[in-house]
């Protein structure tokens, strides 16, 4: 279920009336290798590891610096054990960082990042196992909206003259403190 609340930003990354956007807004999309470790206030859990599509918006803010934004939806399970609580996670979220070019040598400016996030989770099918495999402790299901703190990096190559390739870093980390901490490493391309 997509909450209402991204539909703005989900909308910014289609429909544009800057009458210069090819100059200043770029589009595109990011596919994320992502590990995930979720905190739950009934338990500990497992950590895993998957695919997390993005959709990219970048907005030049002058020579040496930008806007990224990411619209991004998770969905994965994590195990259970006598001590892990096991869940279904889904989660749909949106990401604003202000990136900063830095110049290292003529040929490499990587970007650094900083910015905010949003995203709104779900946790189901909740439960741990005893010692000889059976169904355990049931938790209900719970829903949160979650609030984080993103730093990231990127580096990127001009492919030809309206497409750019990127590798792409990043860092979420919930204010709160039952929240779901996200590291994603991806390639992106933007138009």
């Amino acid at each position: 279920m997509f909450p209402r609340r991204l539909l703005p930003l989900v909308s910014l990354f289609f429909f544009s009336t800057t009458t210069h956007a090819a100059d200043t807004w770029r589009f595109g999309v990011l596919p994320n290798v992502a590990g995930y470790t979720v905190n739950d206030p009934n338990g500990p859990t497992d950590t895993r590891a998957g695919l997390s599509p993005a959709l990219l918006m970048l907005v030049d803010m002058g020579r040496d610096a930008r806007l990224m934004a990411q619209v991004v939806h998770d969905s994965f399970q994590l195990s259970a054990s006598t001590t892990n609580i096991a869940q279904d996670v889904s989660s749909t979220g949106a990401n604003v960082e202000y990136q900063w070019m830095l110049r290292f040598t003529r040929g490499w400016k990587p970007w650094v990042g900083l910015g905010a996030g949003y995203a709104s989770e779900s946790y189901s099918n909740r439960y741990t196992v005893t010692p000889g495999g059976f169904l355990g402790t049931t938790y209900p299901d719970r829903t949160k909206d979650d609030f984080t703190v993103v730093l990231n990096t990127s580096t990127e190559w001009a492919v030809n003259r309206d497409w750019d390739m990127g590798v792409h870093l990043q860092i979420e980390q919930p204010v709160s403190s039952d929240g779901m901490r996200v590291i994603r490493f991806g390639i992106y391309a933007v138009y």
